[in-house]
């Protein structure tokens, strides 16, 4: 069974390599792309996912925002923050808000497949 996965990315050529990565790997099945923080919540509180993996700077809701919609009505998906940099701040807002993973996006896309 594949590992279900939302995609959050305000930058069309970020989102569609994202997908690629992950429809390359038989592992996942991408399920929504999302190009704001709106589109976000709404795919994640619609769809059956398992993992979100989330940009944190976007138009509308920023991650962080995302982090506290989605802590007001809970379900299973795991969240995966995805950004270019992050300080330790928010990567501390970030935890206590649910978010169970965190990735840069200068790091190797295997590390995101992890």
């Amino acid at each position: 069974m594949s590992i279900r996965v939302i995609l959050a990315d305000d930058h069309a050529i970020v989102l569609n390599g994202l997908k690629r990565l992950f429809d390359s790997d038989g592992d996942f099945a991408v399920i929504a792309c999302c190009r704001d923080g709106d589109e976000a919540v709404r795919a994640v509180q619609s769809q059956d996912a398992d993992v979100l993996v989330l940009d944190m700077a976007m138009p509308g809701r920023s991650g962080l925002e995302v982090l506290r919609e989605l802590e007001r009505a809970p379900s299973r998906c795991r969240i995966v923050l995805l950004t270019a940099a992050i300080s330790d701040q928010d990567i501390g807002e970030a935890v206590q808000l649910g978010a169970q993973g965190l990735v840069l996006k200068e790091s190797d896309p295997d590390t995101l497949l992890d």
